[in-house]
């Protein structure tokens, strides 16, 4: 790049910094404040457990050695081939969940859930599961089971999501979900999800068309209520064993903490302003540490997100399904952030809100370094969950083989064919 150029950037930079920086020292925001003090005043949709805010820092060592964690545990992860488009319409997604282990001989990491999700306009709206057997899943992996289905699911057209983006998410869900559901009862151990507690991709859109009253097939409604049925039946069946379902979410893209602060300021002109846009850049400035501290993990107490808020409606995260030994409310989200100071990535840790509201703050806090001493462990996810994801991940040569095993074309995609070998560098055992 030219020098005058650079030097253009630098200017522009320069004023921009200059500009903020001005106002920042005429209005300071202080984020602990907002948590400390302001959060707990009981407005909003979240809300403190306990009724207790804080913000804790811990050495990377004392958490590894001081800390108890929890010994034995398990992950549950799916991964996919991602959409691929063919030239008749057809829009297929594959998905290959697996449990992971650490410190365990269960070997339930040789069951598997694959299912292949298709969307293609018939002229029929359907929401279709078909189980697919063959002789040939018969291997010397012992007492496993390989479950397969074909999902074909009903159409978005004209609303909702674009239909490749329902297919991958749907996909997922009902991968991940049947393999948590089903062998959930093979298990003795906390069990950590990649993501959120729930797959909020569907979630939130079965929220949104029930409160704007959006004219949706049946079939649709259907399909996205047996995703997230699976995850419900799942989690409670862990929590009636005694074991929690602990979730890890790297990809922070809610605005319901900054919400309830929003909820709690009192009016008037001395409000404090709110310059966050979203819960992560709010997560990032309250538990920030020294640009070069790479030793500190900081986190937060406990909240717990009482409703949903949207246009205006409070609803229940998950009102609308069926419960066999719990309620909504139990299985509610109550959550801690913590930061990861190798990379300064925020963490959103979600279990069910009754697991933790049942502890007094002692027993919080040890579930909490628990958790923490998980993740200092590989400074990333805990690795029951990185087992999954290794051994979930569908290799660029076998989505090759499923695009070749179709009558049809695929689609070509100029941004995919360009880019694609980036994504699936790394895949693990199919």
């Amino acid at each position: 790049m030219q020098p005058r150029v650079v030097d253009a950037f630098d200017a522009v930079v320069e004023h921009v910094s200059n500009r903020v920086g001005e106002i920042d020292d005429r209005d300071p925001i202080d984020p602990e404040e907002y948590w400390l003090n302001v959060l707990s005043r009981g407005k909003g949709c979240v809300k403190p457990v306990g009724d207790e805010t804080y913000v804790y820092a811990d050495d990377k060592n004392t958490i590894w050695n001081e800390y108890q964690g929890f010994g034995r545990s398990f992950g549950v992860d799916a991964s996919t081939t991602r959409d691929i488009s063919f030239e008749n319409g057809l829009i297929l997604d594959v998905a290959n969940a697996v449990f992971g282990e650490k410190n365990t001989d269960r070997q339930v990491r040789n069951h598997r859930t694959i299912v292949a999700g298709a969307w293609f306009d018939d002229g029929e709206e359907k929401f279709e599961r078909v189980t697919i057997q063959d002789e040939s899943w018969d291997t010397d992996y012992g007492e496993v089971d390989t479950y397969a289905e074909a999902a074909f699911l009903p159409s978005t057209r004209g609303y909702l999501q674009a239909p490749n983006k329902w297919v991958s998410a749907g996909t997922q869900a009902l991968a991940e979900g049947r393999h948590l559901k089903t062998y959930v009862d093979e298990l003795d151990a906390p069990v950590f999800l990649d993501g959120a507690l729930y797959p909020m991709s569907v979630l939130s859109r079965l929220l949104f068309v029930t409160l704007e009253g959006a004219i949706v097939s049946p079939e649709w409604r259907e399909a996205t209520k047996a995703m997230v049925q699976l995850y419900v039946d799942g989690i409670e069946q862990q929590l009636a064993s005694g074991h929690p379902v602990i979730a890890v979410t790297k990809s922070v893209n809610t605005n319901e903490v900054l919400k309830a602060i929003e909820a709690n300021q009192e009016d008037g002109p001395e409000q404090n302003r709110v310059p966050w846009t979203d819960d992560y850049a709010y997560a990032t400035s309250l538990l920030a540490q020294p640009r070069h501290d790479n030793q500190t993990y900081s986190y937060t107490s406990w909240v717990v997100q009482e409703k949903v808020s949207i246009k205006s409606e409070r609803v229940e995260l998950v009102g609308e399904f069926e419960f066999s030994e719990f309620s909504a409310p139990d299985l509610r989200r109550a959550f801690f952030f913590a930061r990861v100071p190798r990379e300064g990535h925020i963490f959103r840790i979600e279990v069910p809100a009754m697991y933790v509201q049942n502890m007094d703050l002692e027993g919080r806090r040890m579930f909490q370094r628990a958790i923490l001493r998980e993740i200092v462990e590989t400074e990333d996810t805990p690795r029951a969950v990185l087992d999954a994801d290794h051994h979930a991940q569908i290799t660029l040569d076998v989505r090759d083989r499923i695009s070749e095993n179709m009558k049809s074309q695929t689609v070509s995609d100029y941004n995919r064919a360009r880019w694609e070998h980036l994504a699936y560098q790394g895949g693990g055992d199919w």
